[in-house]
């Protein structure tokens, strides 16, 4: 069915735009009218380009709370959507909500209709949706997305906990160094040389790196920039991101928390998708691609292809070398007793409780070495003015 990129308007006369599938220009008006829309104009696209900007992942936690409440009270999908639609002051979300109508009264399921708005519902969710609606368990299905969605903000928010500290105190570590080499350093220089005194080694140094950035700071800028994109780059590529994930999870300190976060999102994922019904293999390929790190997604799909051929899962996480052995035990004995979503569950909150601490960790660690590389360089700043200072006095008295 092709693809129709439309410009309509609503019953109050505003103007919406959006993407829909229809068999022609007839059926996508007619489709659109369903909806309370009436067509202005269209045309014929390649592929759907509905969504340019990403619902807020609160939101559509809520969105996906009121979807579990619509499936528990016996309300009729299209009509709890309609309602949601209506009542919601979010444009984005209305549009969102707008289109898996659309695509519901043109015979759709509601995963179909959420895999096309990926920005918004991803492979595990409408996998996990698709999995509900296979095994008429939409109500509980939402309830763990609830559940995951609200476990990924609280993992996100310790995360930007940890990096806050240190971003901060960087920022003023470099404003306070700016400002003194680039202001104060210069006008002690210009004085000690009115006088004729000879300026120290460190002092020297610092304003040479002053006068260089002052005169060549667009070049500077320019590499920085030039740096960045390079390493942007090759970060997009398999092997960048193989490399840099190999340094985060080798780093001090920092490799424990790196290595908690993937086996926390890799767990709770498999726990979510192997409880709503998805097939252990989805489930795998899926839990590694939320585990956010190259070597646990690549482990997920290797484990994945090793069940495929009549292999395990516990055995199959154990080749990889990448789970700890009691993640690994706990999965062998939810496949023999038949309850691996239950065993899942216990390891995913065991993991998630290891987070915080090794969070604690690693602010501890970084407000020290903060400290410390704050200490130095202010240090060296306070010896580059106060050194000079000392010698002339030096000077005066003989």
């Amino acid at each position: 069915m092709p693809y129709y990129k439309y410009k309509a308007r609503d019953e109050l006369g505003k103007a919406v735009s959006g993407v829909a599938t229809a068999d022609g220009p007839d059926d996508l008006e007619a489709g659109l009218k369903d909806s309370g829309l009436y067509l202005v104009s269209s045309r014929k696209v390649a592929r759907p380009r509905r969504l340019t900007h990403r619902l807020a992942r609160k939101e559509l936690t809520a969105f996906t709370a009121q979807l579990a409440s619509i499936a528990g009270s016996g309300v009729p999908l299209l009509e709890g959507l309609e309602d949601i639609g209506a009542e919601t002051d979010n444009m984005l979300l209305k549009e969102t909500v707008r289109s898996i109508i659309a695509e519901l009264r043109r015979g759709r399921s509601l995963s179909d209709a959420m895999e096309m708005s990926p920005t918004n519902f991803g492979a595990l969710y409408v996998n996990t949706v698709r999995a509900g609606e296979e095994t008429g368990s939409l109500e509980s299905v939402f309830e763990r997305l609830v559940s995951y969605l609200e476990w990924e903000e609280e993992i996100a928010s310790r995360i930007k906990q940890a990096a806050a500290y240190p971003v901060i105190v960087g920022i003023m570590l470099t404003v306070v160094v700016a400002l003194l080499v680039g202001f104060i350093l210069p006008r002690f220089a210009a004085i000690f040389a009115k006088k004729g005194f000879p300026l120290p080694l460190p002092t020297r140094m610092l304003l040479g790196a002053a006068m260089f950035l002052r005169e060549y700071w667009p070049f500077v800028l320019a590499g920085v920039v030039a740096l960045a994109v390079l390493v942007k780059l090759f970060g997009a590529t398999d092997t960048g991101r193989r490399t840099y994930d190999r340094i985060k999870l080798a780093t001090p300190v920092v490799g424990e928390l790196m290595r908690k976060l993937a086996l926390t999102r890799f767990a709770h994922t498999l726990a979510t998708t192997v409880g709503s019904g998805v097939d252990i293999i989805s489930a795998l390929n899926l839990a590694g691609l939320a585990a956010g790190n190259f070597h646990y997604m690549r482990a997920g799909r290797e484990v994945a292809e090793s069940v495929s051929s009549g292999n395990t899962v516990a055995s199959s996480l154990k080749k990889t070398g990448l789970f700890p052995a009691l993640f690994v035990r706990m999965v062998a004995v939810g496949e023999r007793t038949g309850a691996l979503a239950a065993l899942l569950d216990k390891a995913s909150r065991a993991y998630d409780r290891e987070v915080k601490p090794a969070v604690a960790r690693i602010m501890t660690a970084f407000e020290a070495l903060v400290t410390v590389v704050m200490g130095v360089a202010v240090a060296m700043v306070a010896l580059s003015i106060f050194l000079p200072l000392y010698k002339m006095l030096m000077l005066v008295r003989r």
